[in-house]
């Protein structure tokens, strides 16, 4: 293998999530037909994921992976039972009643999941629907109302129709050097090299979050030629000129070394909490507990639910701080 695959296939392994690296902008639950990469920026114990995050889930207990779309609240209510609710759902009958999928669905066939019953579904109301032993399931936009228990249908299901989230920017957070950020010949900037300084940069208690930047404008045309360039970016919260001067004897290559917002490890205990909180029933105004990940790069534990409302993002502001924890709602209050 000559030198250039090597490099790609390292940088690879770093964005499956082989290697540890973090990334913005987490999916939420939604289509299970195209699931993304899978990655390691928290701890977990169901396995997410999308170009290295690490979520853990809640309804379901079972594995799923998750895609890139996001159905994020933006409006929050503080009375679940008195609110309308709207969004882009997986459901799926094995026969007793037809659930909603909180978090996410396994990729068998047919699919799984945990969620939330659904009462008022009437399948000849759903063409596109699926089925396979006995079990049918369909992507739909849903209208609700939640009663403690159960969603009821207000209106005939529509075509899920997914929001997408904002382009994540890996742009390397330092200002570029004289002639801007070029590849290098030199002899450290090999696969092992790569990996060697992102193993030193997610060893450091001090670590904010790391992952690798492409220089190539073309990623299609870089498979082709078999040429990439990478840029390994580093955020640390301690000493930025040790970390570094440590990280270029490890590395030839292009790299940024930079202030984080938040020591990941603080991220990880504040995850666990958070998670362990959800599962037990114990935060206010959630409904649905799908999944929790961590944001390394935008300092931010990150949770999702069927529904959330305002009386959960007070909990969470009051108990960990303001933006440190953000919520994401699959359904949408309308009324």
């Amino acid at each position: 293998m000559n030198p250039e695959d090597e490099l790609r296939r390292a940088a690879d392994r770093v964005r499956a999530g082989t290697e540890r690296v973090p990334v913005p902008s987490p999916p939420t639950a939604g289509r299970w037909r195209r699931p993304v990469t899978m990655g390691i920026a928290a701890v977990a114990t169901l396995g997410l994921v999308g170009l290295g995050l690490r979520v853990t889930g809640g309804l379901g207990g079972e594995d799923f992976t998750v895609p890139t779309t996001q159905a994020t609240a933006t409006t929050l209510t503080p009375t679940i039972e008195d609110s309308t609710y709207r969004g882009a759902v997986t459901v799926i009958d094995a026969g007793d009643a037809p659930v909603v999928c909180a978090g996410g669905v396994a990729e068998s066939l047919p699919p799984q999941c945990g969620g939330v019953p659904l009462v008022g579904l009437d399948w000849t109301d759903v063409p596109w629907a699926e089925t396979a032993t006995g079990v049918t399931w369909a992507e739909m936009t849903i209208t609700v109302r939640y009663d403690t228990e159960q969603f009821h249908l207000l209106t005939a299901p529509e075509v899920a129709e997914y929001p997408l989230s904002d382009p994540v920017d890996f742009t390397p957070p330092c200002d570029p050097p004289p002639g801007g950020w070029v590849w290098t010949n030199d002899p450290r900037a090999t696969p092992q090299h790569m990996e060697d300084v992102i193993a030193y940069a997610n060893g450091q208690a001090d670590r904010s979050a790391v992952w690798v930047y492409s220089l190539m404008d073309d990623p299609e045309e870089a498979d082709q030629t078999g040429r990439q360039e990478y840029v390994v970016v580093a955020l640390f919260t301690g000493d930025l000129g040790a970390h570094e001067a440590a990280m270029r004897e490890l590395w030839g290559g292009p790299l940024c070394v930079a202030l984080g917002a938040t020591n990941a490890r603080e991220l990880e205990g504040i995850q666990a909490e958070v998670t362990n909180l959800l599962l037990e029933g114990e935060v206010p105004g959630v409904v649905g507990f799908g999944y929790s990940y961590i944001d390394e790069i935008g300092g931010q534990v990150g949770a999702g639910a069927l529904i959330i409302t305002a009386e959960a993002e007070t909990w969470a502001a009051e108990r960990f701080g303001e933006g440190v924890v953000r919520f994401e709602s699959t359904l949408i209050p309308t009324g």
